[in-house]
C-alpha cells in the first residue's frame, strides 16, 4: 500500500481538490495527509508550489489507532502541523476521497479558531482538567433520554420542512431539559461536524456521489448533530 500507489492516489486527491476548490476557500489550501498502517504514521505533505504530495517520513503511532480511522489533529512528530489522518482504504473510491476532504475542513478549523473556541467552552475546560482528549467522541450525551429523542425527532422534521421558527423554539426547549455542558456539546458538534458534512455533501453533488445523510434516524448519536447543522447551512 505505502509507496508508489499511495503517491498516485494522492495525486488524484490534488486533482479532486482543484475541481472542488470553488466550494469553499478552505479548499484553496493543501494539508498534510497521514496514512496509518501497521502501527506507523506515514506522513505526506505538499510543497509550496502545490505540485504533488511528497513522502516526508514514517513515525510510530503515539497511541493505538483503529482501522478505518478518519481524523485531523496536530502531529507532534511533524512540528505540530495539522494533518488529516486516515487508513489507506479511503483512497479506494470517490467517496473515500471526499472523506479526506471532509477532514481537511477540520484541519482548517483547528488552524483558524478551534483552540480559541474551546477556551470559551466549560465542557472543554472540564475535560482538559481531567486530561481527557477524547471527549468530542466519548462525552456521555443523553441521546436515549425520552425527552431528548422526542424533541430531536421534531427538530429534524422541522429542519427538513424549513420551519425555522419551530426550530428555534425547540432549541430553547433543549436548554430546559439538558445541562449546560450537554448544550455546549451539541453546539460544538453542530459547528465542527455540521460544517464539514455540509461541504462534504456539496462535493458529493459536484462529483456525482450520493449525499451523506447518516445520523438522521434513531438511535441518535453525535453523527446526528452533523445532520442538523448541514441542514441549517443548506
Amino acid at each position: 500500500m505505502i509507496g508508489g500507489k499511495i503517491e498516485e492516489q494522492l495525486d488524484l486527491l490534488i486533482e479532486m481538490q482543484n475541481v472542488v476548490s470553488d466550494v469553499h476557500p478552505i479548499y484553496t489550501s493543501h494539508y498534510p495527509v497521514t496514512i496509518v498502517e501497521d502501527g506507523l504514521f506515514h506522513i505526506y505533505d505538499v510543497p509550496e508550489d502545490h505540485s504533488r504530495y511528497q513522502f516526508i517520513k514514517s513515525e510510530p503511532c503515539p497511541f493505538p489507532i483503529p482501522e478505518g480511522v478518519r481524523a485531523a489533529f496536530p502531529l507532534s512528530c511533524y512540528d505540530n502541523k495539522v494533518s488529516a489522518i486516515v487508513t489507506g482504504e479511503f483512497f479506494d473510491n470517490k467517496e473515500g476521497y471526499v472523506t479526506v476532504l471532509h477532514e481537511f475542513v477540520h484541519c482548517a478549523q483547528i488552524l483558524d479558531c478551534e483552540f480559541e473556541l474551546k477556551r470559551q467552552l466549560g465542557i472543554a475546560q472540564e475535560y482538559a482538567r481531567k486530561n481527557d482528549h477524547m471527549w468530542e467522541i466519548n462525552h456521555s450525551f443523553p441521546y436515549t433520554r425520552p425527552e431528548f429523542t422526542a424533541l430531536f425527532t421534531s427538530y429534524l422534521d422541522f429542519l427538513e420542512r424549513n420551519e425555522y421558527v419551530r426550530v428555534l423554539n425547540i432549541r430553547r426547549q433543549f436548554e430546559e431539559i439538558m445541562g449546560k455542558h450537554d448544550i455546549e456539546y451539541l453546539l460544538w458538534q453542530e459547528w465542527k461536524e455540521g460544517l464539514a458534512r455540509f461541504l462534504e455533501n456539496k462535493i458529493h453533488n459536484l462529483v456525482g456521489n450520493n449525499e451523506n445523510h447518516y445520523g438522521s434516524s434513531m438511535p441518535y448519536n453525535r453523527i446526528s448533530f452533523m445532520k442538523v447543522e448541514a441542514d441549517i447551512f443548506h
